[in-house]
């Protein structure tokens, strides 16, 4: 039962990665709800292989908070300047 759930949950993957990787361009903001152990976190790494100038924002490192602190346009636009753009938070 839990290899023919392993592959269920590839197979749901790749169908979402598809889909968000198609629309990714298309939108200012993408958001990825779900359950707890889905594959949320998986989804988004395999997408963010294929783009190699994406910016991965944990939202529980204590870093990623210091960075995010200043919530003003300036400090977001001197974020997307040093990584030339973003395609991924989390």
């Amino acid at each position: 039962m839990a290899v023919i759930l392993a592959k269920l949950s590839k197979m749901f993957v790749r169908s979402f990665q598809k889909i968000i990787e198609a629309n990714i361009d298309k939108q200012k903001v993408s958001i990825l709800l779900g359950a707890r152990r889905v594959g949320k976190t998986i989804l988004l790494q395999s997408i963010k292989n294929n783009f190699p100038k994406s910016l991965w924002l944990d939202g529980e490192d204590i870093n990623v908070h210091k960075l995010l602190e200043e919530r003003t346009i300036s400090n977001y636009r001197k974020i997307l300047t040093q990584t030339q753009g973003i395609k991924i938070a989390y």
